[in-house]
């Protein structure tokens, strides 16, 4: 994991609507992909700067992307190619 942030350098976003696999909603997917868009324009952030909890603090947190982390991979990649 990386070194703990601070919480004045750090964005938190709670997306909770899942499908039965623990997947996110195609729905709340697009949101996920728009939101970490425009931090990632607005702050001129980059794919690798986007983390998870379980990345700055070991919580297995969100669940999915620590179990599936080729989807973890894609979201990051979906993001760069919007």
């Amino acid at each position: 994991p990386v070194p703990p942030r601070s919480a004045l350098q750090t964005f938190r976003l709670q997306f909770s609507m899942q499908s039965e696999d623990g997947s996110f909603t195609q729905e709340t997917y697009d949101s996920l992909l728009a939101m970490l868009k425009w931090l990632t324009d607005v702050y001129d952030l980059k794919e690798e700067d986007i983390l998870r909890h379980y990345d700055s603090g070991g919580k297995k947190c969100p669940v999915y992307y620590v179990e599936h982390e080729d989807a973890w991979e894609q979201l990051k990649k979906d993001v760069g190619t919007l």
